[in-house]
């Protein structure tokens, strides 16, 4: 399972950085001014600053559109004592991102009632029914966060009850924005903030750090203890460990590596680490799937009530339920990766610039996974949907590079809901018109995606010699963390090596673990995760 079929990679280097560049970081590792200047740093003193830790004042939030309109309501709404109501996705960034929104509004004096969908009876995102719900309950302003970009209908039935909707998300928006009191989006045609590839929960905290501007006297500084939740959204929703977004995972790291909230601690520990070892693999490989196996299999406020939890004894046991639950979904996501796979063979081998599969009564909840499975596997943007009471609905993901989004944008007329990102989408829409979507999404990805991206390519920072590569370097290069998307893992090649071991690792076998030599060197262990089968593919004492 997630072997690449069929498929090799393009191997490129990285152009060479320019000696100026060498020369102008005094004694620092040439390899680690590689990587630098391969992720984008390009002059001396920009790695200096970055190696020292030195990262540029956060933005402002009123840079944000709509953030002193939705202030200004929230502050009358405190001063009215009015029901604010909080309502976001069953996701890792909607749960943390309900976390920040209810504890930033605590400690501004607002007591929230906090509304999570549960994705088997509500479905995606704000619905009238929702609203309709949350007027009910006296609720007069809803703040969303992670969702309501698209919810024209529930905009409209909010505005009707004479509830204030104020929309926090970080989707692309429609060309017709909801009619919504505010709309704070980075990704508003009309918004000019800096860094537009905040997560839901990034938003949803500077919604908040401009509230406590307003309220409080310690201004937005205040906010900094929400950051661990940020954190774990940020890597969660896979957003570029970049600009705004690095300082706010550095800052999120530190909190919980050393005074961790008690629903944090718990994930920690239940997660096999413990304060101190948490970096952005381990929030990305283990806290995060914790956080999202509530939502995608029971109920998310299982793990929101871990994250708002005050008591280590209520924490650890919901700690211990959101584990049991990741355990059954990886069982479900291994099931059905094979039998998707068996589905998206004959495609593949057909030529298809894209792959959509899917059948009857597929779990919801892990159809995202098993897309991301195989659009990595065959290098094919992808659609995986389960098909149940007449409705199809289901999640894509992309490729490098290609806009998934648009491609769904030219199918507008066959879905009954659609959105997401330009990597990751979701979508719904009648059974008989399941087939139209597979020839039309496949016809548009054949003319929007060049033939020669169909190879994986992977990119090369550069060559090393055999003698070089050990722990003291790997360990060197860990000052460049945090690793992530937009600013991945060193990738070097080294020639010569002769295979001197090799052995699948893993209760499945899925990992290849192999002992190269190079020459008189000392040997090199190596771990393959998820490409199990490439033990058998080498005999011992193979030159690679």
């Amino acid at each position: 399972m997630g072997e690449r079929r069929g498929l090799r990679y393009i191997w490129r280097t990285v152009p060479r950085a320019p000696q100026a560049l060498f020369e102008g970081v005094g004694d620092v590792h040439p390899a680690m001014v590689q990587v630098m200047y391969s992720r984008g740093l390009a002059a001396p003193e920009d790695c200096l600053d970055f190696l020292a830790g030195v990262c540029r004042d956060p933005d402002d939030p009123q840079l944000l559109q709509d953030v002193p309109r939705a202030v200004e309501r929230l502050v009358d709404a405190r001063r009215k004592k009015e029901q604010v109501a909080v309502f976001t996705d069953y996701d890792a960034d909607g749960v943390n991102s309900a976390a920040v929104l209810a504890t930033g509004l605590e400690m501004m004096g607002i007591e929230p009632l906090v509304r999570l969908p549960n994705r088997f009876i509500d479905g995606y995102g704000l619905t009238p029914p929702i609203v309709q719900e949350l007027a009910e309950k006296g609720a007069t302003v809803i703040i969303t966060a992670d969702c309501g970009s698209s919810s024209h209908a529930a905009a409209d039935l909010a505005r009707t009850l004479g509830v204030d909707l104020i929309v926090t998300d970080h989707h692309q928006c429609p060309a017709e924005l909801p009619s919504a009191y505010a709309l704070v989006n980075p990704w508003r045609p009309d918004c000019g903030y800096p860094c537009d590839y905040l997560c839901g929960a990034g938003v949803a905290f500077k919604l908040v750090q401009a509230l406590a501007d307003a309220l409080l006297p310690g201004g937005r500084a205040t906010m900094e203890p929400l950051l661990d939740l940020v954190a774990v959204a940020t890597v969660a929703d896979i957003m570029p460990l970049l600009g705004e977004n690095r300082r706010l995972v550095l800052a999120g790291l530190n909190i919980m590596n050393a005074f961790p909230r008690p629903g944090v601690r718990a994930l920690i520990e239940t997660s096999g680490l413990k304060p101190g070892d948490v970096d952005a693999a381990a929030l990305g490989f283990r806290v995060a799937p914790r956080v999202n196996a509530a939502g995608r299999l029971d109920d998310p406020n299982i793990a929101y009530r871990l994250l708002m939890s005050d008591s280590y004894e209520e924490a650890f046991a919901l700690a211990a339920e959101v584990n049991r639950l990741n355990e059954e979904r990886q069982t479900l996501t291994r099931t059905y990766e094979l039998l998707a796979h068996e589905l998206a063979e004959p495609q593949f081998a057909s030529g298809e610039y894209a792959l959509v599969c899917g059948g009857e009564d597929w779990p919801g909840g892990i159809v995202g996974l098993v897309a991301g499975k195989l659009a990595q596997a065959y290098n094919r943007p992808t659609l995986v949907y389960r098909v149940a009471d007449g409705m199809v609905s289901g999640s894509g993901r992309s490729i490098p590079g290609f806009n998934l989004l648009g491609a769904l944008q030219a199918c507008d007329d066959v879905f009954e809901r659609y959105g997401g990102h330009t990597a990751a989408a979701g979508f719904s829409l009648p059974r008989e018109r399941l087939d139209e979507l597979v020839e039309r999404f496949q016809e548009a990805v054949r003319e929007t995606l060049p033939a020669e991206r169909l190879e994986p390519i992977l990119w090369i920072d550069g060559y090393l010699k055999p003698e070089t590569i050990c722990y003291e370097f790997a360990r060197s290069l860990e000052r460049l963390a945090p690793f992530g998307a937009g600013f991945q893992y060193p990738t070097f090649a080294a020639k010569g090596m002769r295979l001197t071991e090799s052995r699948q690792l893993g209760n499945e076998g899925q990992h290849w673990r192999a002992r190269f030599r190079a020459f008189d060197s000392v040997p090199v262990e190596a771990v393959f995760f998820d490409h199990g089968q490439l033990a058998g593919q080498f005999e011992i004492g193979a030159l690679l």
